[in-house]
């Protein structure tokens, strides 16, 4: 039969750890020993071995865990947002950069056919090639070069 058992604090005096096994001893005898209390072993490994209290419970063990996967996915989501805020701050800056390109080629585009005395038309209008005429490709044929900004070395 398993029976609960009393580890004392370790002192380096054997006196104090005399005493206090003997004040334990005491207190259960007269005490503990006619009541019922619940105590825990693990019956596969050591079935001998019996605890009267548990050092480590649930909520301990879920903590332990709990909290450094909390702080790790929280790491890793702040570090994906900034790679996505990253990646499409670049975008828009390069679109960006690409409507400032072709609405100064337009306005340049406009102010030449007004000095002529062309009327204005639209730049699709303007150029009979289906292939030029396509969205990607509407600046002017013959508009003043416009130096681009991610291009320069």
């Amino acid at each position: 039969m398993s029976q609960c058992s009393y580890v004392p604090p370790c002192e380096r005096d054997n006196q104090k750890n005399m005493d206090s096994v003997l004040r334990w001893e005491e207190n259960f005898t007269n005490e503990v020993n006619t009541q019922f209390f619940t105590c825990y072993f693990n019956q596969q490994r050591r079935p001998d071995d019996v605890l009267w209290r548990r050092s480590h419970d649930t909520s301990v063990l879920l903590h332990c865990i709990l909290w450094p996967m909390v702080s790790l996915l929280l790491g890793t989501l702040i570090v994906l947002l900034t790679v996505c805020a990253r990646s499409l701050a670049v975008r828009a800056e390069a679109l960006q950069k690409r409507k400032c390109s072709y609405e100064v080629c337009q306005d340049l585009f406009i102010t030449t056919s007004d000095r002529h005395g062309n009327k204005a038309e639209g730049l699709l209008t303007m150029n009979s090639d289906p292939e030029l005429s396509s969205p990607s490709r509407t600046l002017p044929l013959f508009a003043v070069p416009v130096r681009r900004r991610d291009r320069e070395h």
